[in-house]
């Protein structure tokens, strides 16, 4: 993660960030360390005693939506809610339906100021708006995530890339 600044990364293993109810959100092509990062800074929280949930972001929209009719899906709808930690892995791969931005909306509302977000995308913040198909929508949601995030934006190549095998021989 060449890309990435080790005192950002002291700070925010500080957690003032989770204690502020502030987010985080990283974002950069695949294989960039996305995941990795949300990972480290997950085991940071949970150290401290602090409860996560991490959820792939598709999965996360499919449960919410779920969520009036089945009564798992209602079960995992409450723990995402109360968790002090979200994480939202792969944000924004998919367009989102009426009812799959309306249910992410009334989660991130609830969530808004009493817990935090730590969101991954292979999307720029910028693009995050046309996934949901509702202009109004979109700028209450992501005025309640965006605003209050640090934004780290990784670059460079895939680190799975950089160390795989060159050409399929040892």
């Amino acid at each position: 993660m060449p890309s990435l600044k080790p005192a950002l990364v002291e700070e925010l293993a500080q957690l003032e960030w989770l204690k502020n109810h502030r987010h985080i959100i990283i974002t950069g092509p695949t294989g960039t360390g996305k995941t990795t990062l949300a990972s480290a800074l997950a085991n940071t929280v949970i150290t401290h005693g602090i409860a996560a949930f991490h959820c792939r972001f598709k999965t996360l929209i499919l449960n919410l939506a779920a969520a009036e009719r089945d009564r798992r899906a209602a079960i995992f709808k409450r723990k995402v809610e109360k968790v002090p930690l979200l994480i939202i892995d792969d944000w924004g791969t998919a367009p989102l339906s009426v009812t799959e931005r309306h249910s992410l909306f009334e989660l991130i509302e609830k969530r808004d100021q009493n817990s935090s977000l730590l969101i991954t995308s292979q999307f720029a913040v910028v693009e995050w708006h046309d996934a949901f198909g509702d202009a109004t929508v979109a700028d209450s949601t992501l005025d309640r995530i965006v605003h209050s995030a640090h934004k780290i934006a990784l670059k460079g190549e895939s680190i799975r890339k950089l160390l795989g095998l060159k050409g399929g021989s040892k």
